[in-house]
């Protein structure tokens, strides 16, 4: 054999188990890959819920988008009486767009800090901005992101209504930052714990109710939820009128509403901001199913998630999304009326 074969050979030989060592070595980190290997990342990141805080003054109505897909929206007040939303959607369910977005407050950060996702918003008081620069939160504070946020219908209403974001820009930034959702494992147990908890069909032998009224303290901000047996959802109304959001023109009905009572007080400065509390427990009134149940509601640690229980002291399963919770100050008022028979 010639030298110049026998090195073609050798030549051939190296490569072959070169290639095959590497495609070893890479199936290898495939196998491992959920555990992660040194300096490859051979998985998608999942992408984490976000929390957007979204206006509702009378002005921003007409712009409002998002609020009928999110999976919980908590509604409480802010200066003046002015109710405002925490809307969480859940990985997967990211609408195309929505807004308007506006500032934080401390007790919404407290309500975010169960779900460990993203926390969306255009800056904010002093003392939940201080809060948000140390705890572990991931912060998309559009004073510090704006290449991921944008204005829409400027000029035809107030510049503070036009602030807008997204599926694909809240994707790119926790890509960008490289943000990976650590579950919380009160999700991770939920399905677990279902069956100690209060189900559905036990609904059946609670009272009836077709209507739910909510006083925030002005008929602007008055709520109204009434019970659409055929959908099993509750359509929702303000100031009297359907309250419909306007990226799909839909009418928002939720399918379990909790009116949660707190303490709610004022916080003496010329802002009129308030604070309310989070960490205690409550009576607490869910609407599920056609009926209603008045129990408590106990939220324990920033971390821990707010819980739910009958007059038993039996967890309430909310296995019907969206929810939207009703943060109502004991000052405030509310009524529910069974259906006319």
């Amino acid at each position: 054999m010639s030298a110049y074969r026998f090195l073609r050979k050798g030549i051939f030989l190296f490569l072959a188990v070169t290639a095959a060592a590497s495609a070893g070595y890479f199936a290898f980190l495939i196998f491992r890959g959920i555990d992660g290997a040194p300096g490859i990342n051979l998985y998608k990141p999942l992408t984490p819920p976000i929390g957007v805080m979204i206006e509702n003054e009378l002005l921003a109505r007409p712009f409002q988008k998002g609020l009928s897909l999110a999976d919980k929206v908590y509604e409480a007040p802010t200066e003046g009486g002015i109710t405002r939303f925490l809307a969480i959607f859940m990985p997967g369910n990211i609408p195309e767009k929505f807004g308007p977005v506006r500032s934080a407050r401390s007790y919404f950060l407290d309500w975010m800090h169960e779900w460990k996702g993203v926390y969306v918003h255009v800056g904010g008081h002093s003392d939940v901005l201080r809060r948000l620069a140390k705890e572990d939160i991931l912060n998309a504070d559009q004073f510090v992101l704006e290449d991921y946020f944008r204005r829409e219908n400027v000029g035809k209403t107030s510049l503070e209504h036009t602030m807008f974001s997204g599926r694909e820009a809240m994707e790119k930034l926790a890509a960008d930052k490289n943000w990976v959702w650590q579950k919380p494992a009160h999700l991770e147990n939920l399905q677990k714990n279902s069956q100690r908890t209060q189900r559905s069909a036990d609904f059946e032998n609670y009272p009836a109710v077709s209507k739910v009224s909510i006083d925030f303290g002005f008929p602007t901000y008055r709520v109204d939820y009434e019970y659409d047996p055929a959908a099993n959802s509750y359509n929702r109304f303000q100031a009297k009128k359907p309250h419909i959001d306007q990226a799909n023109n839909n009418q928002i009905s939720p399918r379990t509403v909790i009116v949660q009572r707190v303490k709610a007080w004022d916080n003496g400065d010329p802002q009129l901001t308030i604070s309310i509390k989070t960490i205690a427990d409550g009576e607490a009134t869910v609407f599920q199913h056609g009926r209603v149940i008045q129990g408590k509601w106990k939220k324990e640690s920033l971390e821990s998630p707010t819980k739910f229980f009958d007059e038993k002291g039996r967890e309430i399963f909310l296995d019907l999304t969206p929810v939207w919770i009703e943060i109502l100050p004991f000052q405030n008022s509310f009524t529910f009326q069974a259906p006319v028979q």
